[in-house]
């Protein structure tokens, strides 16, 4: 299974990410972790992946779709959110109780624009950054690749 995570697109259909990551292959799946939802059908389509996951961001409004997402992909628990509700731009401890209370594998985040990938305690806690807006650094965008039950995560940069 292989993912492509996205988030904070913010309205920008950018010609230079879309091609970006058409260049990178196939995917089985898209998450988008808010921040301007209502790309995620024209992207899906523009990458040609019918399966798609969308939470809120802060700047969603009036889109309906969760704060939070919890789903099991490949024998994986996923918590799928903004981060705005968790405080993610101060640092990651609320978010960091509420996903070890919740017992997940992975956590998949955006809001501050810049690409996170760490384990603690057993849980990769993911942010994709900005494929149009990055805080700092570059343009990122994250793939996750489930395969007998490994997760290997990148962050795509430029």
């Amino acid at each position: 299974m292989r993912i492509l995570v996205l988030s904070d697109t913010h309205g920008n259909m950018v010609e230079t990410y879309l091609e970006k990551i058409n260049s990178d292959g196939n995917f089985d799946m898209f998450i988008h972790c808010g921040d301007c939802c209502k790309d995620v059908p024209i992207i899906s389509k523009t990458i040609n992946v019918d399966k798609y996951i969308n939470v809120n961001g802060n700047c969603d409004r009036g889109i309906e779709a969760n704060d939070t997402e919890q789903v099991i992909i490949e024998n994986k628990k996923f918590l799928i959110t903004h981060g705005h509700n968790f405080g993610v731009k101060r640092d990651l401890e609320e978010l960091k109780r509420y996903a070890e209370n919740q017992e997940v594998d992975i956590v998949l985040f955006g809001h501050t624009h810049k690409s996170h990938s760490k384990y603690e305690n057993g849980i990769l806690y993911f942010n994709p950054g900005s494929a149009c807006l990055p805080t700092f650094g570059n343009y990122s965008y994250g793939i996750l690749t489930i395969e007998d039950g490994k997760v290997f995560d990148e962050i795509i940069e430029w």
